[in-house]
């Protein structure tokens, strides 16, 4: 009987099983032993081929992660598409702390905890970005060794309110670090962003700024944000934007008008809602975070006023019975 020809691995045809040998009709047994037996070796190769390649049958591949590699994918993309953009790698570790903040039910503690995590670890991300030198240093053993240094002095710059939650991140950081202030609120009436309150270091101009703000949606208020760094006289290349999680509408938005800063996000969610919300989202970070999202309802619930109404005793804004705090209870929080 004449050997099939196939070019086969030598190590791996080293491990084949052995031809099973006919019985009764040798002619007829003979095929279809031989027939089997070429099948299994097919199937060998097959199995041999795939893990060296890495590639899992869908049938036996572990399903857990798959979550991330399409995360994975989605932020490949837009890494290809705006090439100033960082998006953290999407590791099981990092996905498992945004699936806690993104829960509705955790309570404040548990979100600033995880939170907090997550600025840290976008905070060094975003460190990489910054210009190094060569340096030499003698270590402990009297032997020299070549790393690298900072070459250039930062800041940070926090859009407040929910931005201020990533200066504790940041100044565990960089101790010492100095950090200014930008209040950007929406017109009610046109809309536009405006600028409302600046405190900056008055050399900002000279360092490279690491501007914080947890959540890109349309890019407005960051935009706004930006112009005025420029007008202090920060050049785009030295603007470092840190956030947590990204609507694609954003991204575009800033890197349509700015597209020489540099942005470094922990996620990319899937876009806007009617209400200009991302979704799926986190909510409101800075309530969540500074714990004030429970009594949002009584303001929201309240027909806008005058400024003489407001000051009116019998205008004054209670919050409801049932959830009225003793003084206390208030001081503990």
């Amino acid at each position: 009987m004449e050997s099939p020809s196939c070019n086969e691995n030598p190590e791996t045809t080293a491990s084949l099983p052995p031809l099973p040998p006919a019985a009764g009709d040798p002619e007829k047994e003979g095929t279809t032993a031989n027939e089997a037996f070429l099948t299994v070796r097919r199937e060998h190769l097959r199995s041999s081929e795939s893990a060296a390649s890495g590639y899992t049958p869908a049938s036996r591949r572990d399903t857990r992660y798959d979550c991330v590699a399409t995360e994975e994918r989605k932020c490949s993309a837009l890494r290809k598409k705006y090439p100033n953009l960082r998006v953290m790698n999407q590791t099981a570790q990092l996905r498992a702390m945004l699936t806690i903040i993104r829960d509705r039910e955790t309570r404040k503690e548990e979100f600033v905890f995880y939170a907090d995590r997550i600025i840290r670890l976008l905070i060094e991300e975003a460190l990489n970005e910054l210009p190094f030198t060569i340096k030499t240093v003698t270590t402990p053993t009297d032997l020299v060794y070549e790393g690298v240094g900072f070459s250039e002095r930062i800041c940070g710059v926090s859009v407040v309110r929910a931005g201020e939650s990533m200066e504790k991140g940041l100044t565990a950081v960089c101790r010492g670090i100095r950090i200014g202030k930008i209040l950007i609120q929406r017109d009610e009436e046109t809309t536009e962003a405006v600028l409302f309150y600046c405190k900056l270091p008055r050399d900002i101009n000279e360092r490279f700024v690491l501007l914080l703000d947890p959540m890109l949606a349309s890019g407005g208020s960051i935009c706004k944000a930006i112009s005025v760094l420029v007008d202090h006289g920060v050049a785009l290349e030295k603007i470092i934007f840190v956030n947590l999680v990204a609507a694609p509408e954003g991204l575009q938005q800033v890197f349509s008008i700015y597209p020489k800063i540099k942005i470094v996000c922990a996620a990319i969610d899937e876009g806007l809602n009617e209400m200009k919300f991302i979704v799926p989202g986190i909510g409101d970070f800075g309530d969540r975070y500074f714990g004030t999202n429970e009594y949002n309802y009584v303001y929201r619930s309240i027909s806008p006023m005058t400024v003489a109404q407001q000051a009116s005793p019998a205008h004054q804004l209670q919050p409801p019975a049932h959830h009225a705090m003793s003084s206390s209870s208030a001081d503990s929080e």
